[in-house]
């Protein structure tokens, strides 16, 4: 009997995998329908997927005499210690049939070794699960991109969507880590719903209200929801910027080119602000309180509330510090540590200070920890004596692990800390020279050595290459085509400020290499989808005309 349940579930998971094959080759086809070119980026970048990352499994399970010295065995790899425990992790809760139980909600991005594991309860337990989940997402983000550009087969008329396309496809970094089970192509899958909901929002908030543009706002929402709700699962501090973003932009478009009613484009906007706030709150767990550690309860006065809204600015600018702190204190061969004075003390005098901000915030948790312990005993106590307990009116927390304490921190890490505005303008402006120069040129420019072997850092060489080619096709093609944006003004806005504020924040607190490196994909994914504001269907009449007349 177990022979016949153990077979049935490998002939399920055939199945399966076939079904979600499938939906790829289905995907293919659509994109190749709409564009040729479109099409051969997407069947190039497939078959990259599949080869790099079925070599790399088999060398390393097969132990091969292949870089020996980065191999883990069972098809793992050194360069991707996450890759391991997420696997790892997703194979437990797949077999124990426990979503969100401790094995996953222990890990940084709980909501990925969920997906993960149910995708394994579904196509079996594999070490090259995670190469398959990510090719299915990828399909998910070009299919995505091209359903709303709406190509024309012209490649003229779609450049935008084949730069936006290839530049993401043809990725060193995001092509290494598609074939290994990481969160990176799920992130950026999440940013860019999360990007085109806005478009949906923004555009039908504007607009005269019908009935299809309400049900075309409720669907762009969702989208919100969804993505800001995965996105803190996964990356937890993404949201609170793209919120951010979005909250300034719907401010500065309530007084231009608007058609609907200020009341109710306010209360619309308001209610996409709220949705996508709860959604942050419940998808970010314990991680919310490492921004706003006193948004904690409904049960307090409107008074208080304001209060402790107002304290946001300056627990945001707590966080960030403390970020940079742990980075430079963690070590690492690929951990950037340039020097922005000569003395070391001031900056080890604000480490000593952001580590007493670390010590209170985790005892904050274990306080709140505490108490929802024993709101959980109470209740437990009033169901045996027969009683309704009253309903909690704060959201439930859940348990957070210790923060991280360093011991020996670099010699030098104190004089990358910086203890002013001039300072943190300096770091600023660093990070984005990381962010966009090739790593060989800083280590001439900064005199630093970044370690990570000598082939890796010719890879992301490469990759920084591509990438400043791609974003400077992009800003000059919306440039050149800025009469084609029309009523998506207002996305594109915020796909600009939600790239850049992105990449200056994270540049500035993030001085690891390899880990900015690898959030780099994430934090252009904005640019890539803007290309959708440049498509056909935005000209105006006189545009199109002129586009006609000099076409060849």
């Amino acid at each position: 009997m177990v022979e016949i349940f153990f077979i049935l579930g490998q002939i399920g998971h055939v199945m399966a995998a076939c079904a979600f094959g499938l939906l790829v080759l289905a995907s293919y086809r659509y994109v190749q329908r709409q564009s040729t070119v479109l099409g051969a980026i997407f069947a190039i970048t497939i078959l990259a997927r599949v080869t790099i990352g079925l070599a790399l499994f088999w060398i390393s399970y097969l132990e091969l005499p292949v870089a020996e010295s980065f191999q883990l065995g069972d098809g793992f790899w050194r360069l991707f210690p996450d890759a391991t425990g997420n696997s790892q992790s997703a194979a437990l809760v797949a077999t124990s049939f426990e979503l969100f139980s401790q094995t996953a909600t222990e890990k940084a991005a709980p909501l990925f070794v969920n997906i993960l594991a149910v995708w394994m309860m579904a196509v079996g337990v594999s070490s090259s699960a995670g190469l398959f989940l990510n090719l299915c997402l990828y399909a998910l983000f070009v299919v995505l991109v091209v359903k709303f550009f709406a190509p024309v087969n012209d490649w003229r008329r779609d450049l935008p969507c084949i730069i936006g396309v290839g530049a993401y496809s043809f990725s060193p970094v995001a092509l290494i880590h598609a074939t290994q089970p990481l969160k990176e192509e799920l992130a950026c899958v999440l940013v860019a719903i999360l990007c085109l909901g806005v478009l949906t929002v923004t555009q039908s908030l504007r607009r005269h209200l019908t009935a299809g543009h309400t049900r075309t706002a409720i669907i762009g929402t969702g989208s919100i929801v969804i993505a800001s709700f995965g996105m803190a699962g996964v990356r937890w501090y993404f949201p609170f910027i793209m919120w951010s973003v979005l909250a300034l932009v719907l401010t500065i478009f309530a007084f231009r080119e608007r058609a609907t009613q200020l009341p109710r484009y306010v209360t619309g906007s308001v209610s996409v602000l709220v949705a996508a706030w709860v959604a942050i709150w419940l998808g970010a767990g314990p991680y919310y309180h490492n921004v706003a550690p006193d948004l904690q309860g409904l049960n307090t006065s409107g008074s208080q509330i304001l209060e402790r809204l107002a304290d946001l600015p300056s627990s945001l600018v707590l966080r960030l510090r403390l970020t940079r702190a742990e980075f430079l204190t963690s070590g690492g061969g690929t951990n950037i540590v340039i020097p922005i004075r000569t003395d070391s003390a001031p900056g080890e005098a604000r480490f000593e200070q952001l580590r007493e901000v670390e010590r209170n915030t985790y005892r904050y948790r274990e306080e709140m920890e505490r108490q929802r312990v024993a709101k959980e005993q109470a209740a437990e106590a009033a169901r045996e004596e027969g009683e309704e307990p009253a309903l909690p009116l704060a959201f439930v927390l859940r348990p957070s692990a210790p923060l991280r304490a360093v011991d020996l921190p670099p010699a030098n890490f104190g004089q990358a800390l910086p203890i002013n505005a001039f300072e943190d303008s300096l770091v600023a402006a660093w990070g984005l020279v990381i962010f966009f120069v090739p790593i060989s040129l800083v280590e001439l420019i900064a005199k630093v050595d970044v370690g990570g072997g000598p082939g890796l850092l010719h890879v992301t060489d490469i990759d920084t290459v591509v990438l400043d080619g791609a974003v400077l096709s992009m800003f000059a093609l919306l440039w050149t085509r800025r009469h084609a944006i029309g009523d998506r003004l207002p996305f594109v806005v915020f796909c600009l400020i939600l790239f850049g504020i992105t990449a200056a924040l994270l540049g500035y607190s993030v001085t690891n290499f390899g880990t900015l490196w690898r959030m780099r994909p994430m934090i252009v994914i904005p640019l890539w989808v803007l290309a959708v504001a440049l498509s056909q269907r935005g000209e105006t009449p006189r545009v199109a005309a002129h586009a006609r007349r000099h076409e060849p």
